[in-house]
């Protein structure tokens, strides 16, 4: 029984709400139950989570096995595994109850003395022997071809003794891992009967073998010397050619462009590709039918020319293999094209790449983990030599990989259930804390009373918080929600809640962050009517020298993080509905990847994506271009021409409701400031000025909509940060003044939209404002106005 009622979320508090929204509450099985009861939701002793009671009690009866008989593989298992994976998993399966390890032993016993008897018998024949395996331990047989010649003689010295059940199992575990090694077997790892405390991940032979060509090895494996690095700040964007899903794509690497049609895996973990492909049937795949013909076709050259089976080639959309061709490769990306459409498209594949990147991380440590636990117990063996064990760098300082920084918990909710859903589903299937984690970032989906844009809706959808931060850890066969930093594997944070969390620590410790291998900024639209400041403030501390050791192994840490170059190896991914110069100026001063940049725009070359299209009102729509000489000066020259030009021509000729539109919150205090000064000289008649900005609560701003409906205002001052967390319709207004182009170009058109077909648009701008112009008139017509010598244009 769950923790919200008996089924379905009834019988327990708020049972109501629950069943309306009972996706966001699964009711979790004995283990979830005991992870809550036990350890208060921490989930500190990960033993029982790794135990699965079910499976416990199913013994397998054995049949009677005649002495000498050869056997064959029964449809016992086939039936229970169907995945190719999970059947070379079966087959190297011992069973874990004491009763099956006894018959085992019993029978190895059996097959060693009629082995023995044999070999007497033909004594000019080289002593050897075969190590076999009866069919209720569900293993390979592993011949005496592939063991060692030492192993061959321990093993004829062992075969009178009477070993210990646990023994003979530790024993069987080394000796099948050195077999397959030495033979290149693709199987599963051998499962012992007691698995150590120390290895957290039941890993498989076929996980932990090199990829050859995967960019995760082949990007942080490779040394840069100071003058590559010191070239790479010079590498100047170059435009590629367009593609069909986005537009436009710019690239500052030399290196050929990854096609990522010639790779169907994208490098991706084996386990986690049937987990996508179902996900992606499910829910990412909103593609016309156009499009699902040809990326059908695509999917049949690909497995026809690899020959590779089609459960495990990778299911993608355009969009999807366009990002997912760069990510893998491990580019830095800006990528200003994610809308509420395909939102969860995108934030499918850096989840993805995300989780493959833990995984990876985490099997390679655990494979050299192996290989020194070999080596430790070959030094232990007398009579043997004793082999030095090799040197691995496959650590960081501290443990966390990956920083994802989202805007709000919706969207955090959101990551976590995708990621969740991508997880393999041996981790999936247990989640710590997992209650606790919706309770906290769940909230009903609100329906407005007037009707909103639905880029809206998608934006402020259930739980708006912006202060709140996760870890995420990876271990044995589970998942554990709201991990401490310094034991998470991702890290999931608004820029306000990590912030505080840096700044409540002692000392404002942020060392959890000297190790990030990878950064994904999504909504990048969103962070920008927040507070940008604060994502700075996270970038000025990421991948610095930690203060304190945090029992670090530093003879495993990589060169590079001694060398201080992590900055050179982090990959950053920022994910925008637009272009800004506040996300380049970030691009720039703080991602330094040695593999590239790349970003990828729409095409705003054709004018009927433009937001100009959008506008269903016949008026006058004037651009004007103030000129200054560098960005420092665009501020004030703005500003002074408003004051001398535009000010007296609101007063004299345009009237009353004029709204004037300012996006910057700098810009809104010093034109406040001015116009209040300006009223306050005002002698013959007196000038009403409303200003709702942000800070302007809900009563007062409603005041001022009504004032301005009924003509008692000349002009209201509206900020757009106001109208991006409200997005209210205003009535009555007459004109309106752009203080500088919109930087989300849906809000042009929809200002423009409030007029009156006789009203007048003016909109100020400078050659500086190029990100801004491009989506509202078009890249063509932007270059036209910055370079023309007139400054002033007319759209009708």
């Amino acid at each position: 029984m769950g923790k919200y009622g008996k089924k379905k979320g009834g019988g327990g508090p708020k049972g109501k709400k629950k069943r309306k929204h009972h996706q966001y509450y699964d009711i979790f099985d004995a283990a979830q139950d005991a992870i809550e009861d036990k350890v208060d939701g921490a989930a500190k002793d990960v033993s029982y989570l790794d135990r699965d009671e079910s499976k416990e009690k199913q013994v397998i009866e054995e049949p009677v096995v005649p002495e000498g008989a050869q056997f064959e593989e029964t449809d016992v298992f086939e039936e229970k595994w169907t995945s190719p994976y999970e059947s070379l998993l079966s087959s190297l399966h011992v069973a874990r109850d004491d009763d099956s390890k006894k018959r085992a032993l019993k029978k190895r016993k059996l097959q060693q003395k009629t082995e023995n008897s044999e070999r007497s018998e033909r004594s000019d024949e080289p002593k050897s022997k075969k190590l076999k395996i009866s069919e209720s331990q569900d293993a390979k047989p592993v011949d005496s071809d592939e063991m060692d010649a030492d192993e061959v003689k321990d093993s004829d010295m062992e075969s009178d003794s009477d070993l210990d059940p646990e023994d003979y199992e530790r024993e069987l575990h080394e000796r099948h891992l050195i077999a397959a090694q030495n033979a290149g077997d693709d199987s599963e790892r051998y499962n012992t009967a007691e698995e150590s405390d120390t290895e957290e991940d039941n890993l498989t032979l076929l996980e932990m073998e090199e990829v050859k060509g995967d960019p995760f090895e082949a990007h942080l494996d490779r040394i840069f010397t100071k003058t590559e690095i010191e070239e790479r700040s010079q590498r100047q964007l170059h435009e590629l050619p367009d593609h069909e899903a986005v537009g436009r794509i710019w690239a500052d690497t030399t290196d050929s462009i990854p096609d990522g049609v010639a790779n169907a895996k994208y490098y991706m973990k084996p386990r986690t590709i049937p987990r996508w492909n179902k996900f992606f049937d499910e829910v990412v795949d909103t593609t016309s039918k156009r499009a699902k013909k040809r990326e059908r076709r695509r999917l049949k050259a690909m497995t026809s020319s690899s020959g590779s089976s089609s459960e495990f080639d990778v299911r993608l959309n355009e969009q999807q293999h366009l990002l997912m061709s760069f990510i893998s490769q491990y580019y830095d990306m800006l990528y200003c094209a994610r809308t509420h459409e395909n939102a969860l498209s995108t934030m499918s594949v850096y989840a993805s790449h995300a989780l493959n990147h833990v995984l990876k991380t985490r099997d390679l440590i655990l494979k050299h983990n192996n290989i020194l636990s070999q080596h430790a117990l070959a030094k232990k063996e007398k009579g043997k030599p004793k082999p030095e064990a090799p040197e691995f760098k496959d650590q960081g300082y501290t443990r966390p990989k990956v920083l994802v920084i989202l805007p709000m918990r919706n969207s955090c909710l959101e990551f976590v259930d995708v990621l969740l859903s991508l997880a393999p589903k041996t981790q999936a299937d247990r989640v710590a804390n997992k209650n606790k984690f919706y309770e906290e970032f769940f909230d009903e989906v609100f329906e407005p009373k007037t009707q909103k844009p639905l880029d809206y809706l998608a934006t402020f959808r259930g739980n708006t918080d912006d202060a709140f931060r996760l870890g995420i850890s990876f271990s044995k066969k589970h998942i554990k929600l709201y991990s401490e930093f310094y034991s998470s594997d991702i890290i999931v944070c608004s820029p306000l809640g990590l912030r505080l969390a840096i700044e409540d620590s002692q000392q404002g410790n942020f060392d959890f962050l000297s190790s990030i291998e990878m950064v994904i900024v999504d909504q990048c639209e969103v962070l920008l009517m927040q507070n940008w400041a604060h994502l700075e403030f996270i970038f000025e501390r990421l991948n610095q020298m930690p203060k304190r050791p945090h029992e670090t192994d530093f003879s495993r840490v990589r060169q590079w993080y001694l060398d201080d170059q992590m900055k050179s190896y982090r990959q950053t991914l920022f994910f925008s509905r637009i272009a800004h110069v506040d996300i380049n100026f970030i691009m720039n001063r703080f991602c330094q990847n040695m593999r590239g940049r790349v970003k990828i725009t729409e095409d705003y070359r054709s004018l009927n994506s433009v937001a100009l299209s959008m506008v269903t009102r016949q008026l006058r729509q004037v651009f004007h271009r103030v000129n200054c000489e560098t960005f420092a000066d665009a501020d004030d020259a703005r500003f002074d021409y408003f004051a001398t030009q535009i000010y007296n021509h609101v007063r004299s000729t345009l009237g009353k409701g004029t709204l004037i539109y300012v996006p910057s919150y700098f810009d809104y205090v010093r034109l406040k400031n001015f116009l209040k000064k300006k009223a306050d000289e005002e002698v013959n008649e007196e000038v009403m000025i409303a200003y709702v900005s942000e800070y302007t609560k809900t009563p007062d701003a409603s005041r001022s909509r009504t004032r301005l409906y009924k003509e008692q205002l000349h002009m209201m001052v509206y900020t757009e940060r106001y109208h991006f967390y409200h997005r209210f319709m205003f009535r009555g207004v007459k004109n309106v003044v752009f203080y500088s182009p919109p930087q989300l170009p849906q809000f042009y058109s929809e200002i423009v939209n409030l007029m009156a077909d006789d009203g007048t648009c003016l909109c100020l701008f400078t050659k500086f404002d190029v990100y801004q112009l491009e989506p509202i008139v078009g890249v063509k017509r932007s270059e036209r106005m910055i370079t023309s010598d007139k400054s002033t244009f007319l759209f009708c």
